[in-house]
């Protein structure tokens, strides 16, 4: 009997675990704020291979005045995890370095940028179909900001 309560108690544990990671993932998807469930569903469609994704505008303009007259020659590739725990954490690394944060404020989450480079990672991420649907769990981010940029391969930038 002692063994069967253990049990029933250790799998209860293991369901609440499961439906708390479910709901903490279910949030994260809801607090996106473009419109990427209509881009999903627009690249389903074989004629689709390009898509605009709505909503994204404001987030667009924090990094464009930002990083418009900063940097001029970098060409950043990184993984961002866009799990909670992680992509906050990914985003403030990508945008240190691509113009570190003024002094002290180092370990801030709420940074226009990196709010807006979560939304885009989270975004990227929530477009995945078929087998990955559901669990692809990061994504690669590129930025460049050039002073004589040329896109020798457009399908790629």
């Amino acid at each position: 009997m002692m063994n069967l309560m253990l049990f029933v108690t250790i799998l209860l544990i293991y369901v609440l675990s499961v439906l708390a990671l479910a709901s903490s993932v279910a949030q994260h998807k809801s607090l996106l704020v473009g419109d990427w469930a209509g881009a999903k569903a627009a690249l389903r469609n074989s004629d689709c291979c390009v898509i605009s994704v709505s909503g994204l505008e404001d987030h667009l303009r924090v990094l464009q005045e930002e990083w418009a007259d900063g940097p001029k020659d970098v060409d950043l590739r990184a993984r961002v995890r866009v799990r909670e725990s992680h992509a906050q954490k990914d985003c403030l690394r990508v945008r240190n370095l691509v113009s570190p944060l003024t002094s002290g404020n180092e370990c801030c989450t709420n940074d226009p940028c990196n709010v807006a480079l979560e939304e885009l990672a989270r975004g990227v991420a929530s477009l995945a179909d078929g087998p990955l649907e559901g669990i692809c769990e990061e994504v690669f981010m590129r930025v460049v900001c050039a002073s004589d940029y040329r896109a020798h391969d457009p399908m790629f930038h």
